[in-house]
């Protein structure tokens, strides 16, 4: 099925959107780390999740 306009510009504003803030947080890295690990429910994973979060965000963002 074809995606018309609208549909294309919403998808890449949103990839736009995961990828900037999944390179902020690698930028913030250690402010990201230190945030996740004040967080009751996954201070435990904190350091992966601080790698695998803006990972993730990049990789969905260029899947677009």
């Amino acid at each position: 099925m074809k995606r018309s306009s609208i549909e294309l510009l919403m998808a890449y504003l949103i990839a736009m959107l995961f990828l900037t803030v999944g390179l902020s947080k690698y930028f913030g890295l250690a402010r990201f780390q230190d945030t996740l690990s004040k967080s009751p429910l996954v201070k435990d994973y904190s350091l992966i999740l601080s790698f695998l979060l803006p990972t993730t965000e990049i990789v969905l963002a260029c899947y677009y």
